[in-house]
């Protein structure tokens, strides 16, 4: 019995030395993004392929906001960090198919040698292909997919401030 209290207790103090996730080191990735507090959402004008696939730029940036928001990362209308979507569409009449590749960046103003220069700081992308009537669902989920992947960085590098108590 007493071993088995031996390796009890053994066992928590190495559980408790273990670091907290909000002690785990940063990705470059998320260490890029250390610092922002919104971002203002940019999705390019989409080709004429991209309506007869059943998706609008309106759709792209309606859905790339509400994740934003979700996360507690507020969005911006005027902000140095813009959050780009770019979505490149191509209809194939004949197959009646979309073939896309979706990206989605994020870029700020830097300062290099007395000259503010805009740079990439974060760069995801998904290419696929699929029957047209299913394309708008699988944009949808790649954008999704890429989105989380972000919000998760940007949080990582910007926790939440626990409101303090008086």
């Amino acid at each position: 019995m007493r071993a088995v209290r031996s390796v009890a207790v053994v066992f928590s103090f190495a559980l408790l030395s273990l670091p907290s996730w909000a002690d785990q080191a940063l990705t470059p990735n998320q260490q890029k993004l250390t610092g922002i507090s919104a971002y203002e959402v940019f999705v390019e004008e989409l080709k004429p392929d991209a309506l007869k696939c059943g998706v609008t730029q309106q759709q792209l940036k309606s859905q790339t906001e509400l994740a934003l928001r979700k996360n507690g990362i507020p969005v911006t209308s005027i902000g140095l960090d813009t959050l780009y979507v770019r979505l490149s569409i191509l209809f194939d009449a004949r197959l009646r198919s979309c073939f896309y590749f979706l990206e989605v960046w994020v870029q700020e103003f830097l300062k290099r040698d007395q000259q503010r220069i805009l740079a990439t700081i974060w760069q995801k992308g998904i290419l696929e292909a699929g029957p047209s009537e299913d394309v708008p669902r699988s944009i949808g989920m790649s954008l999704a997919e890429l989105l989380d992947l972000l919000c998760n960085d940007h949080l990582a590098a910007n926790p939440p401030r626990k409101p303090s108590s008086k």
